[in-house]
């Protein structure tokens, strides 16, 4: 009688044990998952963010006014940001 309640009990530690490592298993798939997300829509945000210099740079070239800032240093932050992912899109028709 006394076997059979001893191996009831280890029974439910195993599965209490099995269950643990599962859902420790879940929960790092999550962790890695949110990670990878997190990874991309910061990725799409700087893209985003070096697109918006870059149409603001290249419409300043276009008109010209100049001010303090040279022409050879916004052409070389133009190439800069085409290298970091802006995309160079004609917007006019």
């Amino acid at each position: 009688m006394a076997f059979k309640s001893q191996l009831n009990h280890y029974q439910q530690m195993q599965l209490k044990q099995a269950k643990y490592l599962n859902d420790m298993a879940d929960i790092f798939q999550n962790r890695t998952k949110s990670t990878q997300l997190r990874r991309e829509i910061l990725q799409k945000q700087n893209q985003r963010n070096y697109q918006s210099e870059y149409d603001r740079l290249r419409s300043h070239v276009e008109g010209s006014a100049s001010g303090t800032i040279t022409k050879q240093h916004i052409t070389d932050r133009v190439a800069h940001l085409k290298k970091l992912g802006a995309r160079a899109v004609d917007h006019t028709p």
